[in-house]
């Protein structure tokens, strides 16, 4: 069993009030405590905010808020690392996963799944990823971390798609990062992996989840 932490900040300049903004009918960090609460690797939901509004709506579907993120965890520029490693102090654990609420899409059938993989290899850090078809546009838009993330088997390019990033608080503490060598990576489909980000990458992720609610959508 393991604790989740949400982090999810007010503001938003693309979309604004993004994570809590109606998705499919609930607010767009609903489909992620949810997913969360109904793994049964999940002992606890944790988020982390700033927004009063979102801690509210988070412990309205079940997660625990442990305080309002400080001022200075809650700017443009901080790191998620930094966010993580100040959340270390409120659980008494030795690692933590990491879910964005920007993937709605990630339901609780691959955070197992996720989960299944870290129980049987056991690493100290484990990341969701996606294959890209488009390796030149990568390299332009993530020029900064691809050397980072790219994985080659034939012709196959792996990035992180932000949905799940597990880690063990000591290797978060040593590396300040989420992806060391030694990282674990587990592959998601594309078509589930969207990051929202922009208007173009709500509505896209809203015609998969309604697609897939009503049954109109095979599974990969």
């Amino acid at each position: 069993m393991i604790d989740a932490l949400i982090t999810a900040r007010g503001g938003s300049k693309r979309l604004p009030r993004k994570n809590i903004r109606n998705f499919c009918g609930k607010p767009l960090i609903y489909w992620t405590i949810e997913a969360a609460k109904n793994s049964k690797f999940i002992r606890e939901v944790y988020v982390s905010t700033d927004s009063e509004e979102i801690a509210e709506i988070s412990l309205k579907y079940g997660a625990k808020i442990t305080c309002l993120r400080s001022e200075e965890l809650s700017r443009d520029d901080t790191s998620s690392v930094d966010v993580v490693l100040d959340f270390k102090k409120y659980i008494d654990s030795d690692e933590i996963l990491l879910l964005q609420p920007t993937s709605p899409l990630r339901t609780t059938d691959y955070i197992n799944q996720f989960m299944e993989l870290i129980t049987e290899k056991k690493p100290s850090q484990c990341v969701s990823v996606v294959n890209i078809k488009n390796k030149v546009n990568f390299c332009y838009e993530h020029k900064n971390f691809f050397k980072k993330f790219e994985l080659k088997d034939g012709i196959r390019y792996l990035i992180p798609n932000g949905a799940m990033y597990y880690t063990k608080f000591a290797t978060l503490e040593k590396e300040r990062t989420f992806i060391n060598k030694a990282c674990l990576y587990f592959i998601m489909p594309e078509i589930y992996s969207i990051d929202i980000d922009t208007l173009d990458d709500w509505n896209i992720a809203k015609s998969i989840m309604y697609l897939k609610n009503k049954n109109k959508l095979d599974d990969i």
